[in-house]
């Protein structure tokens, strides 16, 4: 069968060009590709959970969120 570098000729990893899209940042919801329209923070301090959602997922998971007692926070 070989190994990873046999199999792939060892090809060189492709380059990534990244850029800003400026001073807005923009956040995907954690379960799909849509744009995030809130977040909701899971826990305390510095184990604290963020998870982004999008208005499809948000509606989805918001009886769920606020039987658990967290707070949806909006992109404004």
């Amino acid at each position: 069968m070989g190994t990873y570098g046999e199999t792939l000729g060892r090809a060189a990893l492709p380059t990534t060009n990244f850029q800003a899209t400026g001073d807005k940042t923009t956040f995907t919801c954690d379960q799909c590709v849509a744009p995030s329209v809130a977040v909701v923070v899971i826990g305390e301090g510095s184990s604290a959970l963020s998870l982004e959602f999008c208005q499809h997922h948000l509606a989805q998971h918001t009886e769920k969120l606020a039987d658990g007692g967290h707070h949806v926070h909006s992109h404004n």
